[in-house]
Parts: C-alpha cells; sequence; structure tokens
C-alpha cells in the first residue's frame, strides 16, 4: 500500500504558539507554500513555491500588524534568482520597486515613489556590473524630468549631471566631472530659451578655474577669460570681446 503524501505541516513553538504552517502539493510532494508566525500570532512572511519544481517564486513579508505588507521578493521559477522587490511604506503605499536580471541576479533597475504614488526617481544599473550607469529625477508631479545623473559603468562615479528647467525639456545647466577624482571639470549654463549662456571649465586636480566662455543670444562667441592657475590672474581673449 502506497504511502499517502503529506500535504500539511504545523510545526510549534515551546509555548504551543504556531511558529510555521508549511504546505505540500499533494501529487508531487513538493512544498507549495510555508507560512511564518510571529509570537503574537500575526503573519510575519509567507513564502510561495513552484508546485512543479519546488523553488521559490514569491516572498511577502508583513508589518508587525501581520496585514499590511512590508516587501514583496519575486523569483524566476527556473533559477530561483530574485528578479523583483517591492518595498511598501507603513501606510501600504509603493516606497520602491527593485528588478534584478534574472540570471545574475544582479540590480538593473530601481523605482522610487512619493508618498502620493508619483514617481521621485529612476535609478538604472549595469547588468554584467551591478553599478549605477543613471539616475533620472522627477519633479513633483512624478513626470516631468528635474534632472538626469550619469555614471562611468565601470567605476560608477558621477561624470554627468544635466539639470532642466521647469518644463522638463529645456537644459538649465549641465555639470560634467572627471571620473576618476569626482571633481568638477565642466559647467554649461543655458538661457531659458535653451541657447547657451556660458561655458566653465576647472582643472581636474586642483578644481581651481582655468577658463571661463561667454556667449551671445545668438550662439556666437562674446568672450573668453582663460585664468593663470599660479597668481590667480586672467586675461580676456579681445578676440571675442565687445568691449
Amino acid at each position: 500500500m502506497q504511502k499517502a503524501k503529506e500535504y500539511q505541516t504545523i510545526n510549534y513553538r515551546s509555548d504551543g504558539t504556531i511558529k510555521s504552517i508549511i504546505e505540500f502539493n499533494p501529487s508531487t510532494g513538493k512544498k507549495v507554500k510555508t507560512i511564518n508566525y510571529r509570537s503574537d500570532g500575526t503573519i510575519k512572511s509567507i513564502i510561495e513555491f513552484n508546485p512543479t519544481t519546488g523553488k521559490k517564486i514569491k516572498a511577502t513579508t508583513y508589518q508587525d500588524d501581520g496585514t499590511t505588507v512590508d516587501s514583496i521578493n519575486e523569483f524566476n521559477p527556473s533559477t530561483g534568482k530574485k528578479v523583483k522587490t517591492i518595498n511598501y511604506r507603513s501606510d501600504g503605499t509603493i516606497k520602491s520597486i527593485i528588478e534584478f536580471n534574472p540570471s545574475t541576479g544582479k540590480q538593473v533597475k530601481t523605482i522610487n515613489y512619493q508618498s502620493d504614488g508619483t514617481i521621485y526617481s529612476i535609478i538604472e544599473f549595469n547588468p554584467s556590473t551591478g553599478k549605477q550607469v543613471k539616475a533620472t529625477i522627477f519633479q513633483q508631479d512624478g513626470t516631468t524630468v528635474k534632472s538626469i545623473i550619469e555614471f562611468d559603468p565601470t567605476t560608477g562615479e558621477e561624470v554627468k549631471t544635466t539639470t532642466y528647467q521647469s518644463d522638463g525639456k529645456t537644459i538649465k545647466f549641465i555639470h560634467e566631472f572627471d571620473p576618476n577624482t569626482g571633481e568638477l571639470v565642466k559647467e554649461t549654463n543655458y538661457h531659458p530659451d535653451g541657447t547657451i549662456k556660458s561655458i566653465i571649465e576647472f582643472n581636474p586636480t586642483t578644481r581651481k578655474l582655468v577658463k571661463q566662455t561667454f556667449y551671445n543670444p545668438d550662439g556666437s562667441i562674446r568672450s573668453i577669460e582663460e585664468y593663470d592657475e599660479d597668481d590667480d590672474d586672467h586675461e580676456c581673449n579681445c578676440e571675442y570681446c565687445d568691449q
């Protein structure tokens, strides 16, 4: 006579309270769900498994009340690697969504939300190295771009920040950084209509100002000022001066 397959196991603490309940697929005997409880009887977490392979596919963790979700982790049913994490605030609203490469398990994207549910930022990562490559920051409405930060895909250091005007399209200014030192090397400023206003350049090692280029409204150069780093003097290139 074939032995009946187990379909549920209840584990108890020494004080008699339930610690966990494990459920099984009655056909395959594979574990399909584990419910973990706190000592006060509230649910701490629920872990779900693929009924065929037995691999973990979802893990839900609850806040202290046992009903409000704290986080949800989703897994690739074939590899068992994590593919997504959703984090929640105490009021149950989504705080962030983190996506992972299903093959490597490395983080590829994070979406951070404001308390009203609109997007605050989207951070993208190099799928091979897991290093940050881009961060898009949004204005209060959650759709209009405020700034875009770019990072070196190898080192993860910030290399460029583009800040936009209130329309989310017209550039206000661009900051460029040395990927090795992280120091500001160039600042490009724009007029409200999007035309270039000035370019300011710095020495990446000493951080001293080395050059300023100013533009006319039509985009032509108005003046160039170059600086001597040793004595802080500067001279104007009068070929472009309108003075």
